[in-house]
């Protein structure tokens, strides 16, 4: 009898995972500031309705790994405009820092726009890049990444 509810509290723990923000949205993994998406805490709160343990699990998970944070932050530019960004945090380790953009539709095929490391404790105070000018007026996504993990995204609406 006590396997098979180990087993049951098993698979619903898994199913729970499968049901949150962690899963969904997984690009959002290690933000750790944000506004609160309101679709994925509603429906990890719709777990407490099956028992306490799965919705405090499912909470858990997408507050620890940071994908309860929606992206709502929209940016319109225009080919070859000039960007810079304020970063003020030092380097909690070495990393690499990057700049991305790329095509939602086809999100392997992304462009570099900056690129530089990082030694622990060392500050980068702004960065500064160009959208490049062969790019197609639409919307893609830009990509702040440190050593290989999106820190931050925003949709951008590229002009001609």
């Amino acid at each position: 009898m006590k396997a098979k509810w180990l087993l049951f509290l098993v698979l619903l723990a898994c199913f729970v995972h499968l049901q949150c923000g962690y899963i969904l949205y997984p690009e959002r993994l290690g933000r750790r500031t944000g506004i609160i998406d309101p679709e994925v805490l509603v429906m990890d709160c719709a777990w407490l309705l099956a028992g306490v343990v799965p919705g405090v699990v499912a909470l858990i998970i997408d507050f620890h790994t940071g994908c309860i944070y929606a992206t709502k932050k929209e940016l319109r530019t225009r080919r070859g405009q000039r960007i810079r960004m304020n970063l003020n945090e030092p380097a909690p380790a070495d990393a690499e820092i990057r700049v991305v953009i790329r095509n939602p539709r086809n999100a392997g095929n992304q462009v570099v726009l900056m690129q530089r490391y990082l030694q622990k404790g060392e500050t980068l105070r702004s960065v500064e890049f160009r959208i490049p000018r062969n790019l197609s007026p639409g919307k893609y996504e830009l990509l702040l990444q440190t050593s290989g993990r999106t820190n931050a995204f925003w949709i951008v609406h590229v002009d001609a």
